[in-house]
């Protein structure tokens, strides 16, 4: 059965899913794929973990990577299939990850990790790392912060409210610990008007 948190947030981005390519689709996080994809080999065999409608997909396809997006929304999975490579989506929850452990040489979750309770989030951690292969690469961008609750910000696009956990880099650290991934680099952004900054991180699998 499928919790409320989850439920809610994925009928949000459902009912937003074209609304979200409008307004974010052309906006690709240039610097941290500029970072990711320079710890990358040639060709290498990516996971984007909540890819929405495949921007980020998109890019790092563009910049000659394979890649598998997974998201938990048919909305925005729709939206991912005119801007991806076909038979590259999965439609399947971040928790599970029904995929063949030390396949990947990189794992890119950029604002997805954030959707989940706390309490799930060091097993979806180990999930993320347990599918890179030794030495593989994770991305992670999440909302710093302490607690959770449901966020109602950017209305105009998703005008339903979505569960968001805010972390900290120290809990990160030791859960990637604990998961088998070491922190390499992590920075800091903060927009103009946001709440609250975006933290992002790169980690090695050991």
């Amino acid at each position: 059965m499928i919790d409320k948190e989850t439920e809610q947030t994925i009928a949000a981005y459902d009912a937003a899913a074209q609304r979200y390519q409008q307004r974010w689709g052309g906006h690709a996080l240039t610097a941290s794929l500029d970072r990711f994809g320079a710890l990358l080999p040639a060709n290498a065999l990516l996971l984007d973990v909540g890819c929405g409608g495949g921007r980020d997909s998109a890019a790092l396809a563009a910049r000659g990577f394979r890649v598998v997006g997974l998201d938990r929304s048919p909305g925005m999975l729709a939206v991912a299939r005119a801007h991806v490579p076909p038979g590259s989506l999965l439609l399947a929850d971040m928790r599970q990850l029904p995929l063949v452990p030390g396949v990947f040489n990189g794992v890119w979750a950029a604002a997805t990790l954030l959707h989940l309770r706390r309490t799930e989030i060091p097993a979806a951690l180990g999930r993320f790392c347990r599918v890179l292969r030794r030495g593989g690469v994770l991305y992670l961008s999440v909302k710093e912060g302490h607690g959770a609750g449901w966020s109602t910000h950017d209305p105009d696009v998703v005008r339903a409210p979505r569960f968001y956990t805010y972390l900290t880099l120290a809990e990160l650290r030791g859960w990637l610990q604990e998961s088998g991934c070491s922190i390499r680099q992590f920075w800091r952004d903060w927009p103009p008007g946001v709440a609250r900054p975006w933290l992002t991180l790169l980690a090695a699998r050991r």
